[in-house]
């Protein structure tokens, strides 16, 4: 998977079915290849991104949000501070001192 797709709503599923391998085959090589599981590494890949984006203050956290892929933005706030340990908000003061 091209690492700029992580923000389009790709599931296991999908990959598991255009490459032709089963599921739970696609996830264990993903683990071993990755270090972790798929929802992580997607999250992963968002949130870098997100922190790249909050250092432009004209992005509200709301755009940035749906630009890397998450329509819900309390679900994106929640993975953000599990991620990072702060909110977003938080995140981009620190940035901008």
């Amino acid at each position: 998977m091209a690492k700029e797709r992580y923000a389009e709503n790709v599931t296991l599923t999908d990959l598991a079915k255009k490459y032709g391998i089963s599921i739970s085959h696609l996830s264990s090589l993903l683990k071993e290849e990755l270090q972790l599981s798929f929802s992580e590494y997607i999250a992963s890949k968002r949130i870098q991104r997100v922190k790249e984006l909050l250092a432009d203050e004209r992005l509200s956290i709301e755009e940035i949000a749906e630009q890397v892929g998450y329509g819900d933005y309390f679900y994106f706030i929640k993975v953000f501070e599990k991620n990072t340990g702060i909110s977003p908000t938080k995140y981009r003061k620190k940035l901008l001192l």
